[in-house]
């Protein structure tokens, strides 16, 4: 067995999971519900839109 691969990933992997939290904080919220437009392919014009929905199952507010 190589040990010194072995220490070698779990120091990365322990420098990951400690950088975690100080990453989640600089995370920027931004609500994307109005300012959307459309173009037909062979258009000029550019028409409003609005988005379908109250937006991802996934999402999770917390």
């Amino acid at each position: 067995m190589n040990y010194k691969k072995t220490i070698s990933s779990l120091i990365i992997c322990s420098g990951l999971l400690a950088a975690g939290p100080i990453v989640a904080e600089n995370v920027v919220k931004q609500e994307i519900k109005q300012g959307w437009t459309f173009k037909q392919v062979r258009g000029n014009s550019w028409y409003p839109a609005t988005v379908p929905g109250g937006g991802s199952p996934y999402r999770f507010d917390g």
